[in-house]
């Protein structure tokens, strides 16, 4: 008779079975089950019971029996039930057991993931690292599976191969670990990325090969890139630079363009890859005519009422037979799409589609509309301003709920908003409201930049020599809108303490207020004639705002001045007006502002106009007028999109009711400000006199191009032109114009903002004090 209690395996023939049906659903799995020696017999189950779990629920397994007390145990739901649990992945080994009338499920559990490390890798940042592990599934506390691992392998490598490691080697090592758990370490052998050798363009006639390499990003490896990286193939960066190609040859009206080809090599020692391109060009096609001479498009679709078919036609610049531009195409598209959205069709479709007569070479454009209905504002909804308040964005819309939308009030507002100086970067965007009416939300995401800084500091230039500073800056002080600084500046020439507070919403209207007060030791006693004075000033005054990107200023500012010594050059102020004055200014000014950044501007003007007048109320009277204006613009379709910036300015002044205009606010030209290549302030208004003058203007032509010699910093390579010119008298008595040109490098550095220019005179008199190098650095 058998023994009740002993322990049986089911038969070697279900075990072998087993294990065959376990290789062919898992052959990717370490650890086969065990095997039996005993005969199977089917039986009726009275009990189950399950043996190895740690830690795991015991529902894993009850889960996926089939098999309940009182039911017969066969050899076919043996196999099931061996072949759905090492589908789990949970289990290195299962068996299935008979104890008399219980069924034992017997099992060992896989181990688990105790920690993840990585040797040799340097190129990758964590983030990337720890993207791939998650994609593969191997986290800390999961089950180890060998198949994720090698799969996880497989990717690194090939996120390798993506940035041009060809020769990278990932190697994974397993550790056991106490308590049934493992370690794993990718052990990578990065190598050295393989560089683009050549790039050949076949099958162009209309272009040559440099025009297209120079519309691409990847280029040959060179001594020109050697501190940048686009010598670097991608796949990624090959497709952009070949819809590069397509744009240029669509923008000339070759609609026919095709890339034929483009063959990728990399050298058998994978360090160098050759790039093939082949293409078709085509034939270039003319605008159709329409029967309207000046038609350049026709269109389809709906023009809601309030807009004229007249206006929107403005838009298409382009008149037939002229050669049809991609370009001009996309740029009538937005324009349609952004008077639609002005006028509140927010979600307005616009697009356009070329209808080729190939025997004639011409194209006929249709653009098709459709408004959709008009949009008004639910809701506005802000995020990112952790530290400002609601108030302070909230108060710079245009835009406000339950009114129609208006694109260019949504725009007019991101712009504000940027202005304020607290936000590094802010976007709006109108989203559906989920019934899909006739309404939506304005999601406004803004991202808070610092929240001030106290620095102390030093600076260096060929213009005010050696400086030391400490100051507290404050900007959006506790979230409010309202601005604190307060500076200690102390150099060569100059000695000042200052402190300020700037209202921007002392009103709900907008009106600002602007107090400051300030003590300074003021010196010249270089290519200027020589004085020191030294000072108190309160300034007190309100900004008035105007249309969307200006404001009225009127400032109030009173003037307590010591003159310690001056030279004889100015002695007849001295004379006159004594060594102790009290000024009273009246300060008017505008200021109209629409560039696109305040930092590095690509776009817009800003103009300033400034008028100082000394009332006849206290010592001196005195009148002073100021002008300036920088424009920006950049370029796309010039090699490195340059960001030309131009610059005039102009200022006059003198002194009203006998008094003599202050020989402190005398103009100069010369220094980095304003005439390159001649030292600071070294042209006056009278020959060989150091006397300044009582007028000036200066103008400035420039473009700049970011040379990208580093990843983190900008650095521009800027050639320019400027010209100068000061006037004896107030609006005439004008010496002969200087004029230089040279190139200035301009480096955002981790230190702060360096400036260097190199510049030859071109306009000069004898006696001129030129200096070719000038820079600037501040840190």
């Amino acid at each position: 008779m058998a023994v009740m209690n002993e322990k049986r395996k089911i038969s070697g023939r279900l075990a072998a079975r087993c294990a065959f049906a376990a290789a062919l659903a898992f052959a990717a799995s370490a650890a086969p089950h065990r095997a039996s020696a005993a005969e199977f017999e089917s039986f009726e189950v009275k009990d189950i019971r399950i043996d190895g779990l740690r830690r795991f629920d015991p529902g894993v397994i009850f889960n996926r029996l089939g098999v309940e007390i009182g039911g017969t145990m066969t050899e076919e739901e043996s196999i099931r039930i061996i072949r759905e649990l090492f589908e789990t992945g949970f289990f290195r080994s299962v068996d299935v057991l008979r104890d008399g009338g219980v069924l034992v499920i017997e099992v060992r559990e896989n181990p688990t993931i105790a920690e993840v490390n990585f040797s040799g890798v340097t190129e990758l940042p964590d983030d990337v690292l720890e993207g791939m592990l998650k994609s593969a599934d191997i986290v800390r506390a999961r089950v180890f599976d060998r198949a994720l691992m090698e799969a996880a392998v497989r990717a690194l490598e090939d996120i390798y191969k993506d940035r041009n490691f060809y020769l990278a080697k990932v190697n994974a090592v397993v550790s056991p670990l106490p308590r049934n758990r493992v370690g794993l370490l990718f052990e990578v052998e990065e190598g050295k990325q393989a560089s683009i050798r050549s790039i050949e363009i076949e099958g162009n006639t209309v272009f040559s090969d440099w025009t297209l390499r120079r519309t691409m990003n990847l280029e040959e490896k060179g001594l020109l890139n050697f501190f940048s990286d686009n010598y670097l193939f991608s796949e990624n960066g090959l497709n952009s630079d070949l819809e590069r190609i397509r744009t240029l040859y669509l923008e000339e009206g070759y609609l026919r363009f095709n890339i034929a080809s483009q063959d990728v090599e990399v050298s058998p020692d994978k360090r160098h890859i050759d790039v093939l391109i082949r293409v078709e060009e085509g034939k270039e096609y003319l605008l159709a005519s329409h029967g309207d001479a000046d038609a350049g498009g026709v269109f389809e679709g709906e023009i809601p009422p309030e807009i004229s078919e007249e206006e929107l036609r403005g838009y298409l610049t382009q008149v037939p037979g002229d050669v049809f531009s991609s370009r001009e195409a996309d740029t009538a598209v937005s324009g349609i799409r952004d008077a639609l959205g002005d006028h509140g069709y927010a979600f307005a479709e616009v697009s356009y589609e070329n209808e080729l007569n190939d025997e004639e070479g011409t194209v006929e454009v249709v653009y098709r509309i459709t408004p959709g209905a008009p949009a008004y504002v639910r809701k506005i909804i802000i995020s990112g301003n952790d530290r400002t308040r609601d108030e302070v964005i909230r108060r710079e819309l245009l835009q406000f709920e339950r009114e129609r939308y208006s694109r260019e009030k949504v725009e007019s507002s991101r712009r504000r908003i940027l202005r304020l100086g607290y936000f590094s970067s802010a976007t709006i965007t109108p989203e559906r409201t989920e019934d899909g009416g006739d309404e939506l939300d304005l999601l406004i995401a803004v991202s808070e930049g610092s929240v001030g800084n106290f620095q102390i500091g030093a600076g260096f230039s060929t213009d005010n020599d050696l400086s030391y500073e400490a100051g507290l800056d404050t900007p959006n002080i506790f979230g409010s809108g309202n601005n604190f600084s307060g500076e200690v500046s102390v150099g060569d020439d100059d000695k000042k303490i200052s402190f300020s507070l700037d209202e921007f919403y002392h009103t709900d209207e907008g009106v600002s207020r602007h107090i400051k007060t300030s003590i300074a030791d003021r010196e010249s006693s270089e290519n200027s004639a020589n004085y020191e004075i030294d000072g108190l000033d309160v300034e007190y005054g309100y900004g008035i705002p105007y249309a969307d990107d200006g404001k009225y200023n009127l400032f109030f500012s009173y003037e307590k001045i010591n003159i310690d010594s001056v030279s004889f050059e100015y002695q007849d102020f001295e004379d006159k007006h004594g060594g102790k004055l009290d000024v009273l200014l009246m300060k008017a000014g505008l200021v109209h502002d629409t560039r696109d950044s305040f930092q590095q501007p690509t776009d817009g003007q800003r103009i300033d106009i400034s008028a100082d007048t000394g009332l006849p109320v206290l010592d001196l009277r005195y009148y002073k007028v100021d002008y300036e204006h920088d424009a920006y613009y950049q370029s796309d379709r010039l090699f490195g999109k340059p960001v030309w910036h131009a610059r005039v300015g102009a200022g006059f002044g003198d002194g009203y009711a006998g008094d003599i205009y202050p020989f402190y606010h005398r103009y100069y030209v010369g220094g980095t400000g304003t005439l390159r290549g001649f030292e600071s302030n070294s042209i006056s208004g009278e020959k060989d006199s150091r006397r300044g003058g009582l007028s000036r203007a200066y103008a400035s032509l420039e473009a700049a191009v970011d040379v990208k010699l580093f990843k983190t910093q900008k650095v521009f390579l800027a050639p320019f032109a400027d010209a100068g010119i000061v006037g004896k008298e107030t609006f005439g008595g004008f010496v002969p114009p200087r004029a230089s040109a040279g190139i200035e490098i301009r480096w955002i550095s981790p230190i702060g903002p360096l400036r260097f220019s190199w510049a030859v005179p071109l306009l000069k008199e004898d006696g001129d004090e030129t200096q070719g190098l000038q820079f600037s650095v501040r840190y």
